[in-house]
């Protein structure tokens, strides 16, 4: 799938759009070649299909053996941010945070994320539910978007 990422990748830059993840599903039939996209102000269904219709243009037929179909779509509400770039494009969302150790009794965070700086050469991101929480990037086992009820 790695040659294939530069075309996806431009096609989805020319409908400003930011590409997330490629997944290939084969436990379906046909199988699904799924494109994850996302915008700062989050992916409308028209830009999906406006993308979508683009790589089905642009794509080969052989991107995977046999039949399969295109599938664009938001990552959704509750996504993994797996790099500093996507964490500062998440500042100012709620977000769930699990930690390697607990830090001020807690292993699990959630709150507000309100800054990501930088300390003696360290990422430091800033939580804030009911108190503002300083965690240090490599703390973290896992953070993602979450849904504030």
């Amino acid at each position: 799938m790695e040659r294939y990422k530069p075309i996806i990748q431009q096609v989805v830059d020319e409908q400003e759009a930011q590409l997330i993840a490629i997944e290939v599903d084969t436990s379906s039939s046909p199988k699904t070649l799924r494109i994850l996209v996302d915008t700062p102000q989050g992916i409308r269904i028209d830009q999906c299909v406006n993308i979508n219709k683009a790589l089905c243009d642009v794509l080969p037929l052989d991107v995977l053996p046999g039949e399969y179909q295109i599938e664009v779509a938001s990552p959704g509400a509750e996504r993994e941010l797996t790099s500093l770039a996507e964490i500062k494009q998440a500042i100012g969302k709620y977000v769930y945070i699990k930690l390697l150790q607990p830090v001020d009794n807690q292993i699990e965070l959630l709150g507000t994320l309100v800054h990501l700086g930088d300390q003696d050469g360290e990422s430091i991101l800033t939580i804030k539910r009911q108190q503002l929480h300083h965690i240090r990037f490599a703390q973290i086992a896992f953070i993602r978007t979450a849904v504030h009820i």
